[in-house]
């Protein structure tokens, strides 16, 4: 499935409807440009990123919503789809100043999530691999959705994640606060639950930072520009 937001950001999403399913994002949030390969095949988004948590987070955002296309039996035939469809997102942008607009095309063809991350050779830009604990799918304490209780709904339960790059990315070097959650969900819905933002905070945020971490700071999430979901 796709989704892309309307300030410049698309994230772009497969799913593979079979009971093994997957799914891949993508999502350009500047006018910098950059070709992001799925495969064999060129993408075209941006390259830069914001941090959610700079801005105001009782701001509202213009719009979360996702649009679905009919399944395609390859990921070629999945990226013409989503081609076409951000195309038409640019000729005709939606009346909003933000938002995310997710835009969903199924594939027939079986992807791992793993595997996928390991074929993408962006190495600059952030990179999220999460997988289950158990059968269930992946736990709570590993993600924000749109629900308000970090929840899955049994019809998108995911066994795994695999992310490159980020739309928007949350990261602060003072502890993790009500406020922050707050920028999070924002860019969250209920509506949309599998947009979700990925990561994690620190043990101990008031002790001091080693410099291998310094770059995440006291936590740091991202919602993915490109995207690999397993369902089960």
């Amino acid at each position: 499935m796709a989704t892309a937001c309307t300030s410049g950001h698309f994230l772009a999403r497969f799913i593979d409807p079979e009971p093994a399913k997957c799914s891949i994002s993508a999502s350009p949030i500047s006018c910098s440009r950059q070709s992001i390969h799925f495969f064999h095949h060129k993408y075209q988004s941006c390259s830069l990123s914001m941090n959610g948590c700079q801005g105001d987070p009782r701001a509202p955002i213009g719009t979360i919503e996702t649009r679905t296309f009919p399944t395609v039996p390859s990921p070629a035939l999945a990226m013409d789809t989503l081609n076409s469809a951000i195309s038409q997102l640019k000729s005709d942008p939606p009346p909003f100043t933000s938002g995310i607009i997710r835009l969903q095309v199924p594939i027939q063809q079986k992807i791992e999530a793993i595997d996928w991350l390991h074929a993408q050779h962006y190495h600059l830009l952030p990179r999220c691999f999460f997988s289950g604990r158990t059968r269930t799918g992946i736990g709570n304490s590993d993600i924000f959705n749109g629900n308000g209780h970090n929840s899955t709904p049994k019809t998108h339960n995911l066994v795994s994640v695999a992310g490159v790059g980020s739309a928007v990315f949350f990261r602060h070097i003072n502890p993790f606060s009500y406020s922050d959650w707050k920028s999070i969900k924002r860019f969250l819905s209920n509506k949309c639950p599998l947009i979700r933002a990925y990561g994690a905070i620190r043990f101990d945020a008031r002790s001091n930072i080693s410099s291998e971490w310094k770059d995440f700071g006291s936590f740091y999430f991202m919602v993915p520009q490109i995207l690999n979901d397993r369902l089960s």
